[in-house]
Protein backbone atom coordinates (compact mmCIF):
# COMPACT_ATOMS: atom_id res chain seq x y z
CA UNK A 1 0.00 0.00 0.00
CA UNK A 2 1.20 3.31 -1.01
CA UNK A 3 1.79 6.41 1.57
CA UNK A 4 -1.35 8.17 -0.19
CA UNK A 5 -3.02 5.04 0.35
CA UNK A 6 -1.96 4.79 4.15
CA UNK A 7 -3.00 8.57 4.27
CA UNK A 8 -6.30 7.76 2.87
CA UNK A 9 -7.29 5.28 4.77
CA UNK A 10 -6.51 7.02 8.66
CA UNK A 11 -9.13 7.83 10.27
CA UNK A 12 -9.44 11.78 10.07
CA UNK A 13 -9.27 13.94 13.38
CA UNK A 14 -12.16 15.70 13.34
CA UNK A 15 -12.68 19.36 14.65
CA UNK A 16 -14.91 18.05 17.51
CA UNK A 17 -12.40 15.30 18.50
CA UNK A 18 -9.57 17.62 18.84
CA UNK A 19 -11.36 20.09 21.17
CA UNK A 20 -11.99 17.36 23.31
CA UNK A 21 -8.05 16.59 23.93
CA UNK A 22 -8.00 20.24 24.70
CA UNK A 23 -10.95 20.26 27.02
CA UNK A 24 -11.03 16.75 29.01
CA UNK A 25 -7.41 15.15 27.76
CA UNK A 26 -6.75 11.91 28.93
CA UNK A 27 -3.52 11.07 30.86
CA UNK A 28 -2.32 14.82 31.13
CA UNK A 29 1.59 16.08 31.74
CA UNK A 30 2.40 12.00 31.40
CA UNK A 31 5.84 12.84 31.00
CA UNK A 32 6.49 15.90 32.72
CA UNK A 33 5.60 13.70 35.82
CA UNK A 34 8.66 11.60 35.15
CA UNK A 35 10.83 14.99 34.93
CA UNK A 36 9.76 16.57 37.81
CA UNK A 37 10.46 13.09 39.89
CA UNK A 38 13.93 13.25 38.56
CA UNK A 39 14.61 16.68 39.93
CA UNK A 40 13.48 16.04 42.67
CA UNK A 41 15.56 12.84 43.15
CA UNK A 42 18.45 14.85 42.46
CA UNK A 43 17.86 17.74 44.90
CA UNK A 44 16.92 15.04 48.04
CA UNK A 45 20.18 13.21 46.78
CA UNK A 46 22.42 16.43 47.18
CA UNK A 47 20.37 17.86 50.44
CA UNK A 48 21.46 14.02 51.61
CA UNK A 49 25.02 14.82 50.72
CA UNK A 50 25.58 18.11 52.32
CA UNK A 51 24.14 16.69 55.32
CA UNK A 52 26.53 13.79 55.41
CA UNK A 53 28.93 16.81 54.61
CA UNK A 54 27.90 19.20 57.40
CA UNK A 55 26.91 21.60 54.97
CA UNK A 56 22.53 21.23 54.63
CA UNK A 57 20.13 21.60 57.67
CA UNK A 58 20.28 18.68 59.80
CA UNK A 59 23.28 17.52 59.93
CA UNK A 60 24.42 13.91 59.09
CA UNK A 61 21.03 12.75 61.18
CA UNK A 62 18.76 14.10 58.41
CA UNK A 63 21.02 12.66 55.65
CA UNK A 64 19.20 9.27 55.89
CA UNK A 65 15.62 9.73 54.94
CA UNK A 66 16.34 12.37 52.60
CA UNK A 67 18.49 10.02 50.02
CA UNK A 68 15.76 7.80 51.10
CA UNK A 69 13.05 9.77 49.60
CA UNK A 70 15.81 10.54 46.92
CA UNK A 71 15.82 6.84 45.91
CA UNK A 72 11.81 7.16 46.38
CA UNK A 73 12.27 9.84 43.65
CA UNK A 74 14.03 8.20 41.27
CA UNK A 75 12.19 5.09 41.06
CA UNK A 76 9.29 7.29 40.30
CA UNK A 77 11.49 8.51 37.56
CA UNK A 78 12.88 5.98 36.52
CA UNK A 79 10.15 2.73 37.07
CA UNK A 80 7.34 1.44 34.65
CA UNK A 81 5.19 2.31 37.12
CA UNK A 82 1.16 2.89 35.74
CA UNK A 83 0.30 6.39 35.57
CA UNK A 84 -2.37 6.45 38.81
CA UNK A 85 0.97 4.45 40.17
CA UNK A 86 3.52 7.32 39.63
CA UNK A 87 1.35 10.12 40.76
CA UNK A 88 0.18 8.67 43.95
CA UNK A 89 4.10 8.40 45.00
CA UNK A 90 4.27 11.71 44.23
CA UNK A 91 1.73 12.85 46.49
CA UNK A 92 3.52 10.21 48.81
CA UNK A 93 6.97 11.73 48.25
CA UNK A 94 5.29 15.34 49.21
CA UNK A 95 3.86 13.98 52.40
CA UNK A 96 6.83 12.11 53.54
CA UNK A 97 9.04 15.19 52.77
CA UNK A 98 7.28 16.96 55.34
CA UNK A 99 7.48 14.68 58.25
CA UNK A 100 11.56 15.42 57.19
CA UNK A 101 11.15 19.14 57.94
CA UNK A 102 10.28 20.92 54.87
CA UNK A 103 7.13 22.46 56.54
CA UNK A 104 8.98 24.90 58.10
CA UNK A 105 12.73 23.29 59.87
CA UNK A 106 13.25 26.41 62.36
CA UNK A 107 9.51 26.32 63.40
CA UNK A 108 8.84 25.68 67.21
CA UNK A 109 7.55 22.28 67.87
CA UNK A 110 3.90 23.78 68.92
CA UNK A 111 3.51 24.54 65.29
CA UNK A 112 4.79 22.10 63.58
CA UNK A 113 1.35 21.01 63.04
CA UNK A 114 0.32 23.90 61.27
CA UNK A 115 3.25 23.48 59.14
CA UNK A 116 1.70 19.81 57.84
CA UNK A 117 -1.65 21.56 57.85
CA UNK A 118 0.40 24.31 55.26
CA UNK A 119 1.83 20.60 53.50
CA UNK A 120 -1.99 19.79 53.10
CA UNK A 121 -3.27 23.68 51.31
CA UNK A 122 0.11 23.70 49.11
CA UNK A 123 -0.81 20.20 47.86
CA UNK A 124 -4.59 20.33 47.34
CA UNK A 125 -5.16 23.44 46.47
CA UNK A 126 -2.98 23.71 43.23
CA UNK A 127 -3.48 20.90 42.53
CA UNK A 128 -7.26 21.51 42.51
CA UNK A 129 -6.43 24.40 40.44
CA UNK A 130 -4.73 22.76 38.00
CA UNK A 131 -7.29 20.35 37.41
CA UNK A 132 -10.24 23.50 36.87
CA UNK A 133 -8.13 24.77 34.52
CA UNK A 134 -7.39 21.72 32.33
CA UNK A 135 -11.06 20.58 32.50
CA UNK A 136 -12.75 24.15 32.52
CA UNK A 137 -15.78 22.56 30.92
CA UNK A 138 -16.11 19.91 33.18
CA UNK A 139 -19.01 21.08 35.98
CA UNK A 140 -17.55 18.77 38.99
CA UNK A 141 -14.10 20.58 38.71
CA UNK A 142 -15.41 23.39 40.44
CA UNK A 143 -16.48 21.11 43.36
CA UNK A 144 -13.21 19.70 43.83
CA UNK A 145 -12.17 23.05 43.56
CA UNK A 146 -14.19 23.38 46.19
CA UNK A 147 -12.89 20.87 48.33
CA UNK A 148 -9.26 21.69 47.85
CA UNK A 149 -10.79 25.32 49.39
CA UNK A 150 -12.07 23.47 52.55
CA UNK A 151 -8.97 21.21 53.36
CA UNK A 152 -7.04 24.94 53.05
CA UNK A 153 -9.15 26.58 55.23
CA UNK A 154 -7.53 25.31 58.41
CA UNK A 155 -4.06 26.54 57.84
CA UNK A 156 -5.97 30.10 56.02
CA UNK A 157 -7.67 30.51 59.43
CA UNK A 158 -4.41 29.97 61.46
CA UNK A 159 -2.59 32.48 58.75
CA UNK A 160 -5.59 35.12 59.31
CA UNK A 161 -4.80 34.92 63.18
CA UNK A 162 -1.31 35.69 62.93
CA UNK A 163 -2.19 38.82 61.03
CA UNK A 164 -4.58 39.77 63.36
CA UNK A 165 -2.42 38.61 66.17
CA UNK A 166 0.86 40.95 65.82
CA UNK A 167 3.08 38.55 64.91
CA UNK A 168 6.98 38.93 64.47
CA UNK A 169 6.86 41.11 61.05
CA UNK A 170 8.27 38.41 58.96
CA UNK A 171 5.70 35.95 60.03
CA UNK A 172 3.04 38.18 59.53
CA UNK A 173 3.97 38.97 55.99
CA UNK A 174 4.53 35.44 54.91
CA UNK A 175 1.30 34.51 56.53
CA UNK A 176 -0.02 37.72 54.98
CA UNK A 177 0.95 37.01 51.00
CA UNK A 178 -0.35 32.81 51.95
CA UNK A 179 -3.83 34.28 52.65
CA UNK A 180 -3.50 36.68 49.51
CA UNK A 181 -2.48 33.59 47.26
CA UNK A 182 -5.03 31.11 48.42
CA UNK A 183 -7.44 33.83 48.02
CA UNK A 184 -6.71 34.22 44.30
CA UNK A 185 -7.62 30.83 43.75
CA UNK A 186 -11.28 32.27 44.25
CA UNK A 187 -10.55 33.04 40.39
CA UNK A 188 -11.02 29.13 39.95
CA UNK A 189 -15.27 29.56 40.09
CA UNK A 190 -14.83 31.64 37.25
CA UNK A 191 -17.04 30.35 34.03
CA UNK A 192 -16.35 27.43 32.12
CA UNK A 193 -14.88 29.99 28.71
CA UNK A 194 -11.77 30.64 30.71
CA UNK A 195 -9.34 28.79 32.74
CA UNK A 196 -9.58 31.30 35.83
CA UNK A 197 -6.05 31.41 35.60
CA UNK A 198 -5.34 28.04 37.05
CA UNK A 199 -2.01 27.34 36.77
CA UNK A 200 -0.56 30.69 36.93
CA UNK A 201 -2.22 30.75 40.57
CA UNK A 202 -1.25 27.09 41.31
CA UNK A 203 2.69 28.54 41.43
CA UNK A 204 1.62 31.66 42.88
CA UNK A 205 0.14 29.30 46.30
CA UNK A 206 3.24 27.00 46.15
CA UNK A 207 6.06 29.73 46.50
CA UNK A 208 3.63 31.94 48.34
CA UNK A 209 3.38 29.44 51.33
CA UNK A 210 7.33 28.85 50.10
CA UNK A 211 7.79 32.20 51.10
CA UNK A 212 5.53 31.49 54.39
CA UNK A 213 8.20 29.13 55.44
CA UNK A 214 11.34 30.94 55.04
CA UNK A 215 9.89 34.14 56.91
CA UNK A 216 8.02 31.80 59.82
CA UNK A 217 11.46 30.62 60.09
CA UNK A 218 13.55 33.33 60.05
CA UNK A 219 11.42 35.10 62.44
CA UNK A 220 11.61 31.58 65.01
CA UNK A 221 13.68 32.68 67.91
CA UNK A 222 15.27 28.85 66.75
CA UNK A 223 16.94 30.93 64.04
CA UNK A 224 20.36 32.57 65.17
CA UNK A 225 20.28 34.55 62.46
CA UNK A 226 23.78 33.82 61.06
CA UNK A 227 24.20 33.22 57.02
CA UNK A 228 24.55 29.38 57.92
CA UNK A 229 20.49 29.35 59.12
CA UNK A 230 19.51 31.70 56.69
CA UNK A 231 21.10 29.40 53.86
CA UNK A 232 19.28 26.36 55.72
CA UNK A 233 16.12 28.18 55.86
CA UNK A 234 16.69 29.10 52.32
CA UNK A 235 17.44 25.28 51.34
CA UNK A 236 13.76 24.08 53.04
CA UNK A 237 11.79 26.85 51.61
CA UNK A 238 12.91 25.71 48.42
CA UNK A 239 12.51 22.11 49.21
CA UNK A 240 9.49 23.38 50.03
CA UNK A 241 8.48 24.04 46.88
CA UNK A 242 9.76 21.48 45.01
CA UNK A 243 7.87 18.46 46.87
CA UNK A 244 4.80 20.51 47.14
CA UNK A 245 4.90 21.05 42.96
CA UNK A 246 5.43 17.45 42.79
CA UNK A 247 3.21 16.28 45.44
CA UNK A 248 0.22 18.70 43.54
CA UNK A 249 1.00 17.72 40.08
CA UNK A 250 -0.09 14.22 41.85
CA UNK A 251 -2.95 15.09 42.63
CA UNK A 252 -4.09 16.70 39.45
CA UNK A 253 -2.80 13.64 38.01
CA UNK A 254 -5.26 11.42 40.15
CA UNK A 255 -7.56 13.57 39.73
CA UNK A 256 -7.09 13.53 35.90
CA UNK A 257 -7.22 9.54 35.80
CA UNK A 258 -10.55 9.33 38.02
CA UNK A 259 -12.56 12.28 35.99
CA UNK A 260 -11.25 12.49 32.86
CA UNK A 261 -14.10 10.07 31.36
CA UNK A 262 -16.65 11.42 32.68
CA UNK A 263 -15.12 15.21 31.61
CA UNK A 264 -14.99 13.86 27.99
CA UNK A 265 -19.00 13.26 27.61
CA UNK A 266 -19.39 17.05 27.01
CA UNK A 267 -22.56 18.43 24.42
CA UNK A 268 -20.31 20.45 22.25
CA UNK A 269 -23.41 20.52 20.57
CA UNK A 270 -25.31 22.21 23.14
CA UNK A 271 -27.42 25.17 22.27
CA UNK A 272 -26.24 28.47 23.87
CA UNK A 273 -28.94 29.70 27.19
CA UNK A 274 -31.49 32.05 25.54
CA UNK A 275 -30.84 35.35 26.98
CA UNK A 276 -33.98 37.31 27.01
CA UNK A 277 -34.12 40.56 25.22
CA UNK A 278 -33.71 43.75 27.91
CA UNK A 279 -36.34 45.62 28.22
CA UNK A 280 -35.97 49.54 28.21
CA UNK A 281 -36.72 51.37 31.16
CA UNK A 282 -38.51 53.88 31.58
CA UNK A 283 -34.99 56.04 32.16
CA UNK A 284 -33.47 55.01 29.48
CA UNK A 285 -33.07 57.88 26.54
CA UNK A 286 -35.76 57.02 23.53
CA UNK A 287 -34.93 58.00 19.69
CA UNK A 288 -38.62 58.37 19.21
CA UNK A 289 -39.99 61.63 18.51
Amino acid sequence: MSRDSERLARKPLLASEALIEDLAPIEPAKAAARLWCAGLAAGFFALGGGALMGLAPGGPSAAAPEIALGCIALVAAAARLSYQQRAAVMILLGLLSAAVGFGGPAMPPVDRGWGLLRTVAAIALPGALLFRARYRAYAKARWILGAAFAAAVPFTVYSVARVAGMAAELEALGAALGVVAIGAGLLGFMGSETSGGGAATALGVILALATDVALSSLASPIAAGSLIDVAHVVVAAVGFAGTSAVASLGLYQILASRFAADARRINLHAKPKDVKPRQPSGSDWSTKD
